[in-house]
């Protein structure tokens, strides 16, 4: 999400600036359960933060959003705080693709 000010960063031997796919092929991360989303952001927030992680173009973001709120049937609960949501909710915006 940040692009360097100076240096390099490589990852096996992957540039981070200019062969970032294949840094993302190379590394992952998880978090735990109760912490895979940010509670003081929405539903439609959290799934746009975490399409940029992506690198899902911004343009094609809110259709995509848009998809997986409808898939998870999250839509009407779209600009809810996820701190409000219930366990059930919280589960399902969990299952989103990629």
């Amino acid at each position: 999400m940040l692009l360097p000010d100076a240096g390099r960063v490589l990852v096996q031997g992957a540039d981070t600036t200019t062969n970032a796919d294949a840094v993302r092929e190379r590394v992952g991360f998880a978090v735990a359960t109760e912490r895979s989303f940010f509670p003081r952001l929405s539903a439609r927030e959290n799934l746009d933060f975490f399409a940029a992680l992506d690198d899902i173009p911004r343009k094609a973001r809110p259709e995509r959003v848009d998809q997986l709120l409808s898939q998870t049937g999250l839509r009407d609960s779209a600009d809810t705080l996820v701190m409000k949501f219930s366990s059930g909710m919280y589960q399902r915006l969990g299952m989103r693709e990629r």
